[in-house]
């Protein structure tokens, strides 16, 4: 082949003077004209001709493209398949078929679905979230924005965050091996590179993970009922533009260029990362431009840097694929150089191969610098972690006390410390080891310590369970651990009373079960009794703890003592049953009869009922959050079980004044119904439904009518008289709610009456509440009728009321000296040993009571209780107390009549 001579500018008239040296002048001037036109052209004509090269260079690389022959599932032998790279102009078709579905393809389309992160709104052509487009933002692809605002954009901006999406799809599938599944059917769907992107694109990359790996069992849908496998079976078989052989921008037939075979050629392709970020197999082909290039120094400059420009973007996407590989990357570049160098004309070869060697050199470097960077970082690592394992063994095992493992823990400390030492990059010193030893023994101090307390706390909650079983009398499983001088070193204290009550319980077995006035007995006689061994010093003092727990814990509690220490633990309490009260019944009422026995038994002077645990759970079914009917059948039990003792469990338990004052009255005797009358009363209150007299109203009333009845209650007046007057508000409430009742104080009379326990008898007579009774109101025992206990004063006295006459006829006052056996058989008096005995006739300033006293109604009788009172004589404005001939309040009991 004929050498190709270089083109030049030449002068024109270089020879011609030899041939016509007359005529020279006139071609001198043509060649100076001439000469002007091509300095003047001649910058264009080099742009012209390095675009020209440049053209080359960029028309070589197109053809470098790796063909492939489209298929719709394509295998390998392995039976997975590769996955590409997403193009959104390669890719149309699958784009098309996805926004068709996602929004019709409008760019501005918007939804108001709830995405990832709870935020509402899918927005554009493919309807991305606030997550998605957070994402898609952090990857710098676009900035800020929300669904809204996405929808908004124009068609360039969504494309670029569709390729980027596409290309995290495709590139997490690829991390996590998903391409083995390309080529199969899973659950009935063909999978294919765009099957994954589908069913990515609806469930989240690990929503299309998850299907492919349970084989289809995981398979949700959105809120229209879409699956993963409907995305799956629409998408995924959609065949791209350029695979069909189409034009994605004219639609029109590709035509295949002369220097690109249809199918791919034998030599394996060399992988390129290009500058849009999409993985593209490259071949090279010789060109035909060799003229051009070979004849133009601008053309060669175009073409060179073309090539070194795209070579050097290339190389280094290579450089990406093969990070912490060196060694593949040289062998990748290599073989990148040798096709792009067998391509380029003749005379580039040599400068090409130099400039894309020395390029390629230096990302080997780079990636070689990396490697030993992560090499390093890797030892540095293991290196760390391997210590610390071993520091904290070494720490462990001298906590333990285990020496021998200690030693042995130590000496693989060591080791690894100092092979650090010798580590490149960690500039890890001797001095910093002798500290990691340090720092194991410090920690195993404090473990140790740890450990002691932990140990310390466990012993003495073993020993608080000795102390509690030797105080009921019983043996503990772990009662060895006092012979263990360790245990007395650390809990000094606990120790000791564990192994003195230990000891009690041995010597005196049931002294814990005794009552305190028998402790103290005990304790008297321990007192004086000759000590024969030592350790029969160390008894009083848990005989004096026990006896000081016995009264503390029965003033307090007293049932609740006697279940936790007494043998003979009180009957359980059933549940209340509202359809079958009548177990609870009898369990209260043998909860009574323990009680009593208590008293008897001298471990209490007052019976106490219930323990505070079953007063909390009594005053819960007692509370107004309680239905009514559940706290009327309560408050019926009670009385039913606990008899007249049912008034003290209403004071102990904290429910509300209806159902404390109701449930008193009921076990004092009165009607059973007016409790239940009450409550339907104050529901009326609570709901408003009741037109109430005004409170002066209600004040009024009793300061007119019962103040001086009333002014006998016991205990506590104000809060007696607060728990009676809203009971009778509500009988009040109850009766005003009859149909055509306006009002009436006399009905409000009735309904404090009641409350009182006003009642009448068989025959029609009042009972209980506030009555006339020798000329005062008196407020009257439940049951007794005043007229009655006037005439049973006068039948029993068998007197006219201490007026007689005498012999001449004159009238004679007589005194409480006349009857001594009726006074005798109504008064009662406490005697000294806590039991009741007749008061003997009353007494007034040392005397016999006059009886004309209680005849002209100067004598008052003020109730204390139940069917008991006290006497005391109004006079000129003075009142004195009427007392026994040993000068203690005068009691007398009405139901003795």
């Amino acid at each position: 082949m004929a050498e190709l001579r270089k083109i030049t500018k030449r002068a024109p008239l270089s020879g011609f003077s030899q041939v016509a040296p007359e005529g020279g002048s006139a071609f001198k001037a043509f060649a100076d004209v001439a000469q002007q036109g091509y300095q003047l052209l001649k910058p264009a004509l080099d742009a012209a001709e390095a675009e020209y090269g440049a053209e080359v260079a960029r028309r070589q690389i197109g053809q470098n493209a790796y063909p492939i022959v489209p298929q719709t599932q394509p295998t390998t032998a392995a039976g997975g398949g590769d996955l590409a790279s997403f193009s959104p102009d390669d890719d149309d078709a699958f784009i098309a078929s996805l926004t068709g579905t996602e929004s019709g393809g409008r760019l501005n389309a918007l939804n108001n679905e709830v995405g990832a992160g709870g935020v509402r709104g899918h927005g554009g052509r493919l309807q991305f979230g606030d997550a998605r487009l957070s994402e898609a933002a952090q990857a710098g692809i676009i900035g800020r924005m929300s669904p809204q605002e996405y929808a908004q954009q124009p068609l360039s901006v969504q494309k670029a965050v569709e390729t980027w999406h596409f290309g995290d799809i495709d590139r997490k599938a690829q991390q996590a091996g998903l391409d083995y599944y390309i080529g199969k059917t899973v659950g009935g769907a063909p999978i294919t590179q765009n099957s994954i992107r589908a069913m990515a694109h609806l469930g989240g990359f690990n929503g299309a993970k998850r299907y492919l790996e349970s084989g289809g069992e995981y398979n949700p849908a959105d809120s229209f009922g879409t699956t993963l496998k409907d995305y799956a079976l629409k998408h995924g078989s959609v065949q791209t533009a350029r695979a069909a052989g189409v034009d994605p921008d004219s639609g029109m037939a590709l035509v295949q260029d002369s220097a690109v075979e249809a199918i791919a050629p034998a030599a394996p392709p060399t992988l390129v990362r290009t500058a849009e970020g999409k993985i593209e197999p490259r071949m090279h082909s010789p060109m035909a431009e060799g003229l051009m290039l070979a004849t133009s120094a601008a053309a060669q400059t175009g073409y060179l840097s073309e090539m070194l420009m795209q070579g050097g973007t290339d190389i280094m996407g290579l450089s990406q694929n093969f990070a912490g590989d060196p060694a593949g990357f040289q062998q990748a570049a290599q073989s990148y150089i040798d096709q792009a160098v067998k391509a380029a004309p003749a005379m580039m070869k040599g400068n090409l191969r130099s400039r894309l060697t020395q390029d390629s050199q230096r990302r080997y470097l780079g990636i070689m610098e990396e490697h030993q960077r992560d090499v390093r970082q890797r030892a540095n690592n293991s290196s760390t972690a391997l210590y610390q394992r071993y520091q904290s063994d070494y720490a462990e095992a001298l906590a333990a006390g285990n020496f021998d493992e200690a030693s042995a823990a130590r000496g693989l400390l060591e080791d690894i410390l100092t092979a650090r030492e010798s580590l490149p990059g960690v500039a890890w010193t001797r001095e910093q080891s002798e500290n990691v030893i340090l720092g194991a023994q410090d920690t195993a101090a404090r473990i140790a310590e740890q450990n002691r307390t932990k140990l310390k706390s466990e012993q003495a909650g073993t020993l608080r369970t000795i102390i509690a079983a030797a105080e009921a009398g019983q043996t503990a499983a772990d009662e060895a651990i006092l012979d263990d001088p360790n245990v007395l070193a650390a809990n000094p204290e606990l120790a000791s009373e564990a192994a003195a009550k230990v000891a009690l319980r041995e010597a005196m077995p049931g002294f814990f079960q005794l009552s305190p006035a028998e402790m103290d007995a005990a304790i008297k006689a321990e007192r004086g009794r000759a000590v024969e061994d030592g350790w029969e010093l160390d008894l009083l003092k848990p005989m004096e703890d026990a006896r000081n727990l016995a009264v503390t814990g029965l003033a307090s509690d007293p049932i609740g003592y006697a279940q936790e220490r007494l043998s003979q633990k009180p009957p359980a309490i059933d549940p209340i049953n509202v359809e079958d009260p009548q177990p609870f019944i009898a369990s209260l009422a043998a909860r009574r009869e323990y009680a009593r026995g208590m008293v008897g038994a001298g471990y209490v002077e007052t019976p106490a009922f219930l323990s505070k645990a079953e007063i909390g759970t009594l005053s819960a079914a007692l509370s107004k959050t309680s239905p009514v009917e559940v706290r009327v059948a309560t408050a019926g039990a009670l009385v039913a079980g606990f008899g007249p003792d049912a008034a003290q469990v209403f004071k102990a338990v904290n429910a509300d004044p209806v159902i404390t004052w109701g449930g008193a009255l009921i076990a004092r005797g009165g009607p059973g119904n007016i409790v239940a009358e009450a409550m339907q009363g104050q529901a009326i209150i609570d709901q408003r439904q009741a037109q109430m007299p005004a409170e002066e109203d209600w004040r009024s009333i009793v300061q007119n009518d019962f103040r001086a009845a009333l002014a006998g209650l016991p205990t506590d007046t104000v809060q007696a008289e607060a728990e009676l007057m809203q009971f009778a508000k509500a009988l009040y409430a109850n009766r005003a709610a009859a149909p055509g009742f306006d009002g009436d104080e006399a009905v409000m009379r009735d309904a404090i009456q009641a409350a009182l326990g006003q009642s009448r008898d068989p025959r029609g007579n009042l009972v209980g509440g506030v009555q006339d009774f020798f000329g005062h109101q008196t407020l009257m025992p439940l049951g007794v009728n005043a007229d009655a206990v006037e005439k049973a004063f006068q039948k029993a006295m068998a007197v006219d009321w201490g007026v007689t006459r005498a012999v001449d006829g004159a009238p004679l006052n007589l005194d409480a000296s006349s009857n001594l056996e009726f006074w005798s058989d109504i008064s009662i008096q406490r005697a000294a040993d806590g039991s009741f005995v007749s008061g003997g006739a009353p007494r007034i300033g040392g005397e016999y009571l006059p009886l004309s006293l209680v005849r002209n109604g100067d004598v008052r009788f003020v109730p204390i209780g139940g069917t008991q009172y006290r006497m005391e004589v109004q006079r000129s404005g003075a009142v004195l107390d009427v007392h026994t001939p040993e000068g203690a309040l005068y009691i007398i009991d009405l139901a003795r009549l």
